[in-house]
């Protein structure tokens, strides 16, 4: 039997760049359907519930990726443990709790369309046959007023011209508006834009500071009803994630004691840390989060044989070594606990980091 609507089945993504072809997408719905057939009753129909739904759509595409994941390292789904969490076990039976959430879409990380289109055309105006760069801090707010900044620019240009300005870069910033602004001294075309390029905003610190605070509020609201039953946090994103490797280390791991990285062709990246409590796997409510899977879409155009790629970021100290899934994974290669503080050697498996999924 058919589990899933074409209309449901038509909101996955698709293997790229192999997705396009007749074949492969049926090659893909029968995976998805034989999927859902082959869980647990509790488990299948709470995926089907959230697939239903629009608000809740995502949630069912990342478990079910998640629970792809977790088969490569022979995990399989056992029921539904308590809202939101869906039991796994290894072949031993040894239990855990798969843990998915989602980061809502941000289809316009700059702006809405029509507000940067104001926003430029507005710059293009008061820059005149000058050509510019923009930087956003922030995103554009909708329906933002533009008059404070044109004529913010418009003072600038002039002092830069009277010669009271030096360098050729400035900020503004208001309540609902941050952008910089560099000038580059070179005259446009007639008929085309001014503005060279457009950078940001890059949100990676505020993005790590929302979901450190959502993944550790939902840790605190298994403490009574999970015990320590070890948990993955799979984090799942209908875009690319996009943060980068540095900053995710500092969130989950914090600062390392040291680094190293060997090999010419494909270089190892190895790093030490000791247990501080400034980072989120540090801290004693994480002492049951053994891992956090990072699950995005493929990139385009890039051939491979799943419809979502994954990373896995395992935490040396939490009460269960995490599971040794099918994708990159920074994992714990060694362990020590001389005078009473916990340090952990971790390395890449599978590339040699670079991006969560």
């Amino acid at each position: 039997m058919s589990w899933l609507t074409p209309e449901i089945l038509s909101t996955f993504p698709r293997p790229a760049p192999e997705g396009n072809s007749p074949l492969a997408n049926e090659a893909h719905r029968a995976a998805i359907e034989e999927q859902v057939e082959a869980l647990p009753a509790s488990v299948r129909n709470e995926v089907l519930a959230a697939l239903s739904e629009d608000d809740r759509r995502l949630w069912g595409q990342v478990a079910l990726a998640a629970l792809a994941l977790a088969r490569t390292a022979e995990l399989t789904p056992t029921a539904i443990l308590a809202p939101g969490v869906i039991g796994i076990e290894d072949p031993l039976g040894r239990g855990l709790g798969l843990v998915p959430m989602v980061r809502a879409a941000l289809p316009h990380p700059a702006g809405a369309p029509e507000d940067m289109s104001r926003l430029v055309a507005a710059l293009d105006a008061t820059f005149g046959a000058r050509e510019y760069v923009l930087y956003l801090r922030r995103p554009i707010p909708p329906g933002v007023e533009l008059g404070p900044v044109t004529r913010a620019v418009h003072l600038w240009l002039a002092a830069i011209q009277r010669g009271e300005w030096q360098g050729q870069h400035a900020i503004y910033e208001d309540e609902s508006v941050a952008l910089e602004l560099t000038v580059t001294g070179a005259i446009r075309s007639e008929r085309r834009s001014g503005l060279l390029f457009t950078v940001g905003p890059i949100n990676a610190l505020e993005q790590l500071s929302e979901l450190d605070h959502r993944v550790m509020e939902r840790l605190g609201a298994f403490d009574s009803s999970l015990g320590e039953l070890p948990l993955v946090v799979a984090l799942g994103s209908d875009h690319r994630w996009r943060l980068p490797r540095g900053y995710l280390q500092q969130l989950l791991l914090g600062t390392p004691d040291g680094i190293r990285t060997h090999g010419d062709v494909e270089p190892t990246y190895e790093a030490s840390f000791r247990q501080n409590g400034r980072s989120m796997f540090a801290d004693p409510a994480a002492r049951t989060l053994c891992a956090i899977w990072w699950i995005g879409p493929p990139e385009p155009g890039k051939a491979g044989d799943r419809s979502f790629v994954a990373s896995s970021w395992d935490n040396p100290w939490a009460n269960r070594v995490a599971p040794a899934v099918d994708c990159p994974r920074f994992r714990v290669i060694s362990s020590t606990a001389a005078d009473g503080t916990r340090r952990s050697v971790m390395a890449w498996a599978g590339r040699s980091g670079g991006e969560a999924a």
